[in-house]
C-alpha cells in the first residue's frame, strides 16, 4: 500500500482554475483598495466618529465580552445584550449589516449577511441562540451621516 504512487493531477486552465485565479485577483484588488481608504484622513476620521458613536450610544452599559480571539476593536456582546444592541440600532437608524456568532472558545457557529436594508431580520436570527449562554456575538453596523450628526441631548433617552 505504501508503495502506491498517488496520480498526478493535471494542472490547467480549466473553469475551476480561471474562477480562483478571477477570485484571487479579486480579493487582491479589494485588500489594496481597503489598504488605500485606511491612508485616507477623511476616511480615518469617519470610522472612528462611527466607532466612537457606537461606543457612546449603542454599547453603553453592555458587557463588551472582549474575547481575546478577536481584535479588541469588535465589540461581542451574550445574546441578551445583543439584542438591546439591536433594538438601539434600529430606533437610531443604525443599519446591521451581518451578524457572527461565536462560542465563547472562539469557534464560528453562524453567520447572516442579508441584503437588507432594516434590521427586521436581525431578532429572529439572534433568537435561535436564546437558550445559549455560551456564545459572544458581534455585527459589522453602518452608521449614516444624519445618524452620526444628531445633537447628543437626543440620544440620551435610548434605555
Amino acid at each position: 500500500m505504501d508503495d502506491e504512487r498517488v496520480p498526478d493531477l493535471p494542472l490547467g486552465n480549466g473553469p475551476m482554475e480561471l474562477a480562483l485565479e478571477r477570485n484571487q485577483t479579486a480579493e487582491r484588488s479589494d485588500i489594496v483598495d481597503m489598504l488605500t481608504q485606511l491612508k485616507d484622513p477623511e476616511v480615518v476620521a469617519r470610522l472612528c466618529a462611527e466607532e466612537s458613536f457606537l461606543q457612546k450610544f449603542v454599547f453603553r452599559g453592555l458587557n463588551d465580552l472582549k474575547p481575546v480571539w478577536d481584535s479588541p476593536e469588535i465589540a461581542h456582546f451574550n445574546v441578551g445584550d445583543f439584542i438591546q444592541v439591536v433594538d438601539r440600532c434600529t430606533v437610531l437608524g443604525v443599519r446591521i449589516i451581518g451578524i457572527e456568532i461565536f462560542t465563547t472558545e472562539g469557534q464560528a457557529l453562524d453567520i447572516e449577511i442579508p441584503e437588507a436594508d432594516s434590521n427586521s431580520w436581525c431578532v429572529s436570527f439572534v433568537q435561535k441562540y436564546q437558550e445559549r449562554i455560551d456564545l459572544s456575538m458581534c455585527a459589522t453596523y453602518e452608521v449614516p451621516d444624519r445618524v452620526l450628526n444628531m445633537p447628543p441631548e437626543s440620544l440620551k433617552s435610548l434605555d
